[in-house]
């Protein structure tokens, strides 16, 4: 039940005792508790809590949005929701939360298969980040010129086995004006990284392809590795892989790692993770070039 007094500790200036409600609504554990505290509160910590919205099997985000006797103003949502990672629901259930929530600037769609295209053409969403599967799109619908993707900056597509990966359009990337960051994940064996590869827009500053195990040896791999390629396109070497990771030191100098955990937090909780994968990716490619520099210099000194 809540407290009825907004006065809740006199000693304590109000706005001393909202940044400090504000920060521990930060805590992922405790965070549905503090809107029960008074109504002053509630109204303190609820931007925080919806700022990151994650939808999952438990479905309380929905039974949320669709509650008729909610007491929040008609655009809430709309205001305070800034990132949404939908998890393992219904298609029908996406369009709802994205005319609710129709200013995200992040939306991750990694539980969500086969969305047909009205719901793919819907103009009041336009996230600056997205990531999807291949499979999330409508098989005849499996490009970039939905207007989904207009306001893209950061976009990352999952293509492995039975994504449907082989149906994409790759070249519709080059339609994306605001594009920097592009992050792909396929099979190791997948023969069309390197169509895609070249297929990236001058815009893109840095792109990530992301490999769960693959063969050192391998000449394209290396020639990815390696900048050979195109210098902007760095291997992300994700964990869980069958072999030791020392088994990719030779390569060392020019990856960058994740787990799968750590893709899965920084698209949950993306305005609230501080070090990014983006990140990681940059610097590898500045270490890279450091890396064949100095070959080049020993070379010439040799």
């Amino acid at each position: 039940m809540m407290m009825p007094s907004p006065d809740l500790f006199p000693d304590i200036p109000q706005d001393i005792t909202r940044l400090i409600f504000e920060y521990a609504a930060e805590d992922q554990a405790h965070r549905l508790t503090y809107p029960l505290v008074s109504k002053s509160v509630q109204s303190w910590v609820e931007p925080v809590i919806y700022r990151e919205v994650v939808v999952d099997t438990h479905g309380l985000f929905v039974r949320t949005i669709e509650d008729p006797a909610s007491t929040k103003p008609p655009n809430f949502f709309e205001i305070h929701v800034k990132t949404i990672f939908i998890d393992e629901i219904h298609p029908q259930k996406v369009a709802p939360i994205l005319k609710k929530c129709s200013c995200i600037i992040s939306l991750c769609l990694w539980g969500v298969t086969s969305l047909s295209k009205p719901y793919l053409s819907v103009t009041t969403v336009a996230p600056k980040r997205l990531s999807l599967a291949a499979s999330t799109l409508d098989s005849n619908a499996r490009h970039f010129s939905l207007p989904l993707f207009r306001q893209v900056t950061h976009l990352d597509i999952y293509c492995g086995i039975g994504s449907g990966s082989e149906d994409m359009d790759w070249s519709t990337l080059n339609g994306l004006k605001h594009i920097t960051h592009f992050s792909v994940s396929l099979d190791p064996d997948e023969p069309s990284y390197g169509d895609i590869i070249r297929s990236i827009p001058v815009s893109v500053r840095i792109m990530i392809l992301y490999l769960v195990d693959f063969d050192v040896e391998d000449q394209g791999i290396q020639a990815i590795a390696d900048g050979q390629i195109d210098d902007r396109v760095v291997i992300c070497l994700v964990s869980q892989t069958r072999a030791p990771l020392d088994y990719y030191n030779k390569l060392a100098h020019i990856l960058a790692k994740t787990s799968w955990q750590g893709l899965r937090d920084g698209w949950r909780y993306p305005l609230t993770l501080t070090q990014s994968i983006w990140v990681e990716a940059e610097v590898a490619v500045v270490r890279r070039r450091l890396h064949m520099a100095q070959a080049r210099g020993d070379e010439l000194s040799g």
